[in-house]
């Protein structure tokens, strides 16, 4: 049997194919220091810098002479001074208007707040791929008017291609005060965080607390803090709902001090991301118990002083102030000077238009005494979305028509392959097999936007 037809192609080497990506002025910084979040990529043939802060200071050049891994190591940054000033362009077009992504949220952030560098993440790093992906693209027009997206760019680095991938979603502005809630009005909560003032209504010897929390992605950057809060920690009456890693749990203090909170956590991931999620916390005189979205997540037996707080009632915070605020935005704050039935959490949870039963509410907040909702939903509807990536020496572009309405929430793709070597495209003769240990296999396919096998 003859089987040079099935002999592997040859797929020769260079002591160029290497990539690798770094940040030019470091990752970790004090938090007085404001120089520029540059994302570096580099290969043996391609060099490439981007200001996540601002776009327009894109670089971008192919290396003379040849180095090889280690060389290119021990060069440093120095090879960055040889880059030509690129346009890279992602743009949305309806109605005559361009909005082009100017920045996104990892440069802004650092820059408005001296945080640690987030929202840009590393998917993949070795010798022969780079993947980040920038979150939170910030996209205006000539005149500086912002446009309501939800968008990511991807940056996957080959030794001869950089791919970029744009990730795009018509959304909302996000902004401290009214915005869209489960019904009519609700209230976003992001740098300025809401309280109500100490008042009898907010505590009794049994009691429910209750609301709706929503945490859209633009705003789910740690996914971890106080939703609500009354009174301080090691306050007696104390209660709160606190978020960590997507889960949350419900305290109360059973006295006062730190070492009297009881806890319980939800049992499984039913806070949805990106959604809006019933919350409830009740006590009958023995049981606290939690629920989230109408299911049981837990009930504990507690034995509180009943003893009264003073504190405020918080949203996005802890009720002291102390620690960061909490992005978030709510809706429909309740409480009950009774311990709600399971079927009555139930019937809020998934009816919020419908309240039944009144009896024992002492409290309640729906944002809507402070007059219409400021907040407008957007409506784009053919649009192109454009990428672009040229400058003296180079030059690729594509585009995406959109026809109709495009939706909000729902997301398109363009990638923009710039491949310096016309001849490396897909090789029809190459197959992938991926094999588990079972004797199973996953299915492999090239990928266009990502410009490889996957």
């Amino acid at each position: 049997m003859d089987t040079s037809s099935l002999a592997a192609p040859h797929l020769p080497l260079s002591k160029r194919d290497y990539t690798f990506g770094y940040w030019l002025n470091g990752m970790r910084k004090h938090q007085d220091d404001r120089s520029p979040d540059v994302l570096c990529l580099e290969s043996g043939y391609y060099g490439f810098s981007l200001d996540l802060a601002d776009f327009d200071q894109a670089r971008f050049g192919t290396f003379e002479p040849a180095l090889d891994y280690t060389e290119a190591l021990q060069t440093g940054a120095a090879r960055l001074e040889s880059l030509q000033p690129t346009e890279l362009a992602i743009e949305l077009e309806a109605k005559g208007t361009i909005f082009r992504a100017v920045a996104c949220k990892a440069g802004e952030r650092r820059f408005r707040n001296g945080r640690h560098l987030e929202d840009a993440w590393l998917w993949e790093a070795g010798k022969w791929a780079q993947h980040y992906e920038l979150q939170g693209l910030k996209f205006e027009d000539s005149q500086g008017r912002a446009l309501a997206v939800n968008g990511s760019l991807s940056l996957v680095a080959w030794p001869e291609s950089l791919s970029l991938k744009a990730d795009i979603a018509p959304s909302h502005l996000y902004a401290d005060g009214l915005h869209h809630g489960v019904v009519n009005n609700g209230l976003c909560v992001i740098d300025q965080p809401w309280q109500m003032p100490h008042e009898a209504c907010l505590e009794s010897p049994e009691l429910t607390v209750e609301c709706w929390v929503k945490i859209p992605e633009q705003l789910a950057s740690f996914q971890k803090g106080y939703l609500l809060a009354k009174n301080g920690n090691g306050a007696p009456g104390h209660y709160r709902f606190e978020i960590l890693h997507g889960r949350v749990s419900a305290i109360m203090n059973s006295g006062r001090g730190a070492n009297t909170s009881i806890s319980i956590e939800q049992r499984k991931p039913a806070f949805e991301a990106n959604a809006w999620n019933h919350l409830a916390l009740s006590y009958d005189g023995t049981f606290m118990r939690f629920y989230v979205n109408g299911h049981l997540e837990g009930s504990k037996g507690i034995q509180r002083s009943g003893r009264i707080g003073k504190g405020p009632l918080s949203l996005g915070q802890r009720a002291d102030g102390k620690r960061v605020v909490t992005a978030a935005i709510f809706d429909q704050v309740r409480v009950w000077n009774r311990a709600l039935t399971a079927a009555e959490v139930k019937a809020h949870a998934t009816q919020p238009k419908h309240l039944a039963n009144r009896r024992g509410l002492t409290y309640e907040e729906t944002f809507e005494a402070d007059g219409s909702l400021g907040v407008v939903t957007p409506e784009w509807k053919d649009v192109t979305l454009r990428v672009r990536f040229q400058n003296a020496e180079h030059a690729w572009e594509t585009e995406k028509k959109v026809a109709g309405v495009w939706p909000v929430g729902e997301a398109q793709q363009l990638s923009l392959n710039c491949n310096l070597n016309a001849d490396s495209a897909t090789n029809p003769a190459l197959s992938l097999k991926v094999s588990t240990a079972k004797g199973g296999s996953y299915p492999v396919h090239f990928d266009p936007a990502y410009n490889c096998y996957v």
